[in-house]
């Protein structure tokens, strides 16, 4: 598989459009980080773990720089 660089535009303010699922960047305590998909309340993230989100795109920002295709096991036959 070809590893290809995707142009991301994070957000970094807490300024949210809606509540719902957002592709995030975290940053551990330990330095460290990951991405992840992460619940926006409307207040807070909910990540389920310790971290810090540090930035967020919507998910359909993320899902319009990939074309992921779809599992061809669940395709409909033709």
């Amino acid at each position: 598989m070809n590893e290809i660089n995707l142009p991301v535009e994070w957000q970094e303010s807490l300024e949210l459009p809606h509540t719902g699922t957002y592709f995030v960047a975290v940053r551990y305590p330990n330095g460290f980080g990951t991405y992840d998909l992460a619940d926006w309340d409307g207040e807070k993230w909910n990540l389920g773990y310790e971290g810090e989100v540090v930035g967020w795109v919507t998910m359909t920002n993320f899902m319009g720089v990939i074309k992921a295709g779809w599992p061809k096991g669940d395709e409909s036959p033709e």
